[in-house]
């Protein structure tokens, strides 16, 4: 058994199919998402509270980046130590490396973006 995609070929094994109908399955997703469909919209909050909820997942996402920076560089200075061979040693070094410059990346991203969002708060607030 195969699922074709345009841009590539899987295999499934064959025992994942019992021959049993896909039917009932596919008819109590249907009624699951037609039963929130007719529920009523959220109603949107307000663009201050949607602010304040935005702000704390930089603070959150800050505080993740964060840590994995210092895991990596954690990592980094691990890797001088290994009994390992010097390729060995070459190649985690440099993924380790890779990942942090990712990482440092994103986590000026991330406080660039959560500085403009307190500036945008600050003039709210100033109404």
């Amino acid at each position: 058994m195969y699922v074709v995609d345009p841009d590539s070929l899987t295999s499934l094994p064959v025992d994942l199919f019992d021959g049993s109908s896909f039917g009932a399955g596919i008819r109590q997703l249907e009624n699951e998402w037609k039963a929130v469909l007719s529920q009523p919209a959220v109603k949107k909050k307000s663009g201050e509270s949607w602010l304040t909820q935005r702000l704390s997942v930089y603070d959150t996402k800050i505080a993740t980046q964060e840590l994995m920076i210092k895991s990596l560089r954690s990592l980094l200075e691990q890797v001088s130590w290994l009994s390992a061979t010097q390729e060995r040693k070459c190649s985690l070094a440099q993924r380790y490396q890779s990942a942090l410059v990712t990482y440092e990346s994103q986590l000026a991203r991330t406080i660039f973006f959560r500085k403009q969002l307190v500036a945008g708060l600050s003039r709210i607030a100033g109404r």
